[in-house]
């Protein structure tokens, strides 16, 4: 499983996980629904963006060489 794979397992669980969550708590109402979303999705879009991959330290000395 390469490091992309990962990361988007990852992000599918945590939103299964608050959708899951959500239905157990019955949440009915439409801000309530809108709320469940915004916790859904949100965290998993930042860190889907900012969840850089692992360097080698070859790739690492380059990087401050420059």
């Amino acid at each position: 499983m390469t490091f992309e794979q990962q990361k988007l397992a990852f992000m599918v669980a945590w939103v299964l996980t608050v959708s899951i969550c959500g239905v157990i708590l019955s949440v009915a109402s439409s801000s309530g629904a809108i709320a469940l979303a915004g916790v859904a999705l949100i965290p998993p879009a930042i860190a889907y963006s900012l969840w850089t991959s692992p360097q080698t330290v070859p790739q690492r000395i380059k990087k401050d060489r420059r």
